[in-house]
């Protein structure tokens, strides 16, 4: 798995994320979404989602993978507690994310939330490749 930290950023929630490919780079932003709402706590997978969506570019995939697993969070009371699988690919100049993720329902009330991410912003974003490993710079509005 690829690595993230916390910067300082005014008002925002900024990391910066590495991988080894650009799904691991996709994992890792997950995981970094994920610890920066719930914090360390662990939810049983109870039930699979499946996603599929398509992007013209990395950043624009990146942007709307995130949003999605957070729509699913606020709106639908329901935590991607993993992923089981996550794959892109590319035909024709449109990049196609497909993913399962395993979670539950998730009620507030008990489970508090550490931070509301109330969007992720395409602020600074830029996917890097050096070599074999991906880097770029995801920023939440919260």
């Amino acid at each position: 798995m690829g690595k993230y930290q916390t910067i300082d950023h005014t008002a925002d929630i900024a990391l910066e994320i590495s991988g080894n490919s650009l799904e691991d780079l996709f994992q890792t932003a997950y995981q970094a979404w994920y610890e920066t709402v719930l914090g360390h706590i662990r939810f049983l997978s109870q039930g699979r989602k499946r996603i599929k969506l398509q992007a013209d570019s990395p950043e624009e995939l990146l942007v709307n993978f995130i949003s999605e697993l957070n729509f699913w969070l606020m709106v639908k009371k329901w935590i991607a507690a993993g992923i089981e699988k996550l794959e892109i690919s590319e035909k024709e100049g449109k990049l196609t994310l497909h993913m399962v993720a395993t979670g539950q329902s998730l009620d507030f009330k008990e489970q508090g939330l550490q931070a509301e991410v109330k969007a992720v912003t395409f602020h600074q974003m830029e996917i890097k490749q050096s070599g074999p490993n991906f880097y770029t710079r995801m920023v939440f509005d919260v």
